[in-house]
């Protein structure tokens, strides 16, 4: 058979006819639109009202003037405050702060507000969320068994709804587990076992997770400068030789957790719910595996190609099916995912820019009494 540059061509045309197939897939899936309640989550603040061509940035809306909610910051959270005079990284590592969003560059607004990759959403501000832009959430879905499965989830009185362990960072590359599920289990294993012993069973757990899903959170509480992106890990110890061993019951356990039997198919299912939630998400995700498809090709290099190819199965074809990647483990410092107040560095202090900020400024505080702006 013909080769090209180490690959045969009906390979390449194979790869690449699949992937194409693909983004006309995820174009179809992606004209729907997002959906939001009409009252933002524990107010009685109205959104406004969009239609589906609305919502796109790309349209041009100038009668668009929803109002502003910012809520209080709770004592035991850090948030970003309004930002009225400074303009903060986006996009980008901001000190202690991952201000980059799965789905690649999102765009910023000639104020220096950041823009939902999602579109208009009916509310501008922070609302509920800590940080203005993408907000990271990391979520475990830990269980133990193999044919009965027992999941390790919030002790609720709600039967409707399974809470898993999970956590707001400011940063989730290279995570190992959030700061207080981390504390949680050393403070719980270390009741019966030394530090070395402890230290290696959430090594050896950390070898088995599975990341289930990563991308944009369909979550009620994101606004048009704040939305929610998710990380969901699958851990289960099938022998109860790592995290099984914890004990909910006897032992130190802060976050209220407790291990309950669930069906497997019940767990899948509400994981799924979130990923056909974000589907329009994979449109802009599927770009990049193409992308880097494309690079993997020109640089001869097959196993990129197979990362690329293999990532686009996993993700689109059968779009029902539910993400499962494995990903590497790395260790941080416990200290770099607290969060701190961090007040980034500010834009190009040239004369236009002060202009900027003084007419958002001004924007925003005219409307107030209306709840509304014209951004």
């Amino acid at each position: 058979m013909m080769e090209f540059y180490g690959f045969s061509i009906l390979f390449k045309l194979t790869v690449l006819t699949t992937l194409l197939l693909i983004v006309w897939e995820v174009h179809l899936i992606s004209a729907k639109a997002m959906v939001y309640k009409k009252y933002y989550p524990n107010t009685k603040i109205e959104r406004w009202s969009l239609s589906k061509k609305e919502i796109p940035w790309s349209y041009h809306h100038p009668k668009y003037l929803p109002k502003k909610y910012n809520a209080p910051c709770p004592p035991d959270k850090v948030c970003d405050p309004e930002i009225y005079n400074v303009c903060y990284r986006y996009n980008s590592i901001d000190g202690s702060i991952n201000r980059q969003s799965i789905l690649g560059k999102y765009g910023v607004d000639k104020f220096c507000f950041p823009q939902n990759p999602k579109g208009r959403s009916g509310l501008r501000g922070r609302g509920e969320l800590f940080r203005w832009g993408p907000n990271h959430y990391v979520q475990y879905v830990i269980s133990r068994g193999v044919n009965v499965r027992e999941y390790l989830v919030v002790n609720s009185h709600d039967k409707k709804n399974i809470i898993f362990p999970g956590e707001f960072v400011d940063n989730s590359r290279n995570i190992t587990f959030p700061p207080m599920l981390l504390n949680f289990i050393e403070s719980n294993l270390s009741e019966k076992y030394p530090e070395n012993v402890v230290q290696e069973i959430i090594k050896n757990a950390l070898k088995n997770r599975i990341l289930r899903y990563h991308g944009y959170y369909a979550d009620d509480r994101n606004t048009d400068n704040a939305w929610m992106e998710t990380l969901i890990y699958d851990i289960n110890d099938s022998d109860d030789s790592n995290l099984g061993l914890l004990d909910t019951e006897h032992l130190t356990n802060s976050l209220n957790l407790t291990w309950k039997i669930i069906d497997k198919s019940v767990i899948d299912s509400k994981i799924e719910v979130i990923v056909k939630r974000a589907r329009l998400t994979f449109g802009q995700k599927v770009a990049s595996i193409i992308r880097s498809a494309l690079k993997a090709l020109r640089d001869e290099n097959k196993a990129g190609i197979m990362f690329a190819f293999g990532d686009a199965v996993n993700n689109f074809v059968g779009l029902s099916a539910i993400v499962i990647t494995l990903v590497d483990m790395h260790f941080i410092n416990n200290k770099d995912i607290h969060s701190s107040m961090h007040f980034s560095s500010h834009c190009l202090w040239d004369l236009e820019q002060q202009k900027k900020i003084s007419h958002r400024k001004t924007m925003w505080q005219m409307t107030d009494k209306e709840g509304s702006c014209g951004i």
